[in-house]
């Protein structure tokens, strides 16, 4: 058996002794043979009773070659062979010397589970933490936003305008998709029910109503999260794992103010003009559910839809856009800062802002409209 860089030969030296002969170079990176291989090979030799080794050709050895002598000396003692280590070089021997020090330890006992108490007093420190670490970060925003009402601008103004266009015009194909269907389905499932009672015309109040104060204001946010927040994150954290923010830090400029404060100040105004248009796509798509379903006329439609809503339903949907983009900017910067320094890291980042980033929309609606019932808006 032989390689390019291995060889291995086989003299027999009287019936029950075989000895092995090694050369070249054995590394673990070399493909070495297979025990396994080896002892098939020479099993079949009449009487054999004992293996040595012949290594004084080895040019070049590793640990590679350890785990072959120790892996050929399991099998030999299964198969009733002796193999015998004196043929090895002194520091083989000590090596495996070592290595058999240590016995396998077996049937270990699983690590102790802890208790609930204390699961809940790590999940409590863990929460503490990261909420200390949030107050921080957004007080640094806090701080950057009145450099930037003071007019002492520390981003590129060029970077302010990608971002606009990254979370604007780029992102109306999917907000048209995702609007029209939620249009399609209110007005589909309000005619459903409606038309039972010969009310199928309050259709566009029901959409009018659901989209512009509910619909539109949150399901844009959870696109925006999903494409935006995740964006931020995964561009933050590669910055992080490039250490591209720690020469901004020695360079003494902010990240907050060179990179987050673009990102947060172009979400924030371009979300609620993608509300408005989401507003408009998905009363277009109930309005096509009425046409086909209910044989509602176009401007019937659109007359009571004008009469359904206000100003204020359309004002209550755009301040819910606008802060539920600064959550999702937030979310999406804080994980992207926070980033690890590995591959892995990026992407535990990315999925932690989606995640966070919902559940701030969800949870701010919630309060939202608590505080819009108690004041009866």
């Amino acid at each position: 058996m032989n390689s390019s860089r291995w060889q291995i030969d086989f003299v027999q030296q009287s019936p029950g002794l075989l000895t092995i002969v090694m050369a070249g170079q054995w590394c673990a990176a070399d493909n070495l043979p297979s025990p396994e291989l080896l002892i098939e090979k020479i099993r079949n030799l009449p009487d054999l009773k004992k293996i040595t080794f012949d290594t004084e050709k080895i040019s070049h050895w590793d640990s590679g070659l350890l785990v072959f002598i120790v892996m050929l000396n399991k099998i030999g003692q299964k198969k009733s062979f002796d193999v015998n280590l004196n043929g090895l070089s002194k520091n083989m021997r000590s090596l495996l010397t070592l290595a058999n020090a240590v016995p396998e330890r077996k049937h270990a006992p699983p690590a102790p589970t802890p208790s609930l108490l204390v699961s809940v007093g790590h999940s409590t420190k863990q929460f503490y933490f990261e909420f200390e670490k949030m107050m921080v970060f957004i007080g640094a925003i806090t701080f950057s936003l009145s450099h930037f009402f003071r007019g002492k601008v520390k981003f590129l103004w060029r970077d302010l305008f990608y971002f606009i266009q990254d979370c604007s015009v780029t992102s109306l194909p999917i907000v048209l998709i995702i609007s029209f269907l939620m249009g399609l389905i209110l007005a589909f499932i309000g005619a459903i029910q409606l038309q039972a009672f010969g009310a199928g015309i309050y259709v566009a109040n029901l959409v009018a109503i659901g989209m512009t104060r509910e619909m539109s204001p949150l399901m844009i946010a959870i696109i925006m999260t999903g494409r935006t927040g995740a964006s931020y994150a995964a561009q933050l954290g590669s910055m992080q794992v490039n250490e591209e923010i720690d020469a901004l830090q020695t360079t003494v400029i902010s990240p907050i103010d060179f990179l987050v404060l673009p990102r947060i100040i172009a979400l924030v105004l371009m979300i609620p003009l993608l509300c408005l248009y989401g507003d408009f796509v998905g009363i277009l798509g109930g309005m096509i559910i009425s046409k086909a379903f209910l044989h509602i006329s176009a401007a019937a439609y659109i007359h009571q839809t004008t009469t359904a809503i206000s100003l204020i339903d359309v004002a209550v949907g755009v301040v819910k856009s606008i802060l539920f983009g600064l959550l999702v900017a937030i979310a999406g910067c804080y994980q992207g800062l926070n980033c690890g320094r590995s591959s892995d890291a990026v992407g535990r980042a990315t999925t932690k802002a989606v995640v966070t980033g919902i559940l701030y929309v969800i949870v701010a609606d919630a309060i939202f409209e608590i505080i819009l019932n108690i004041l009866k808006i």
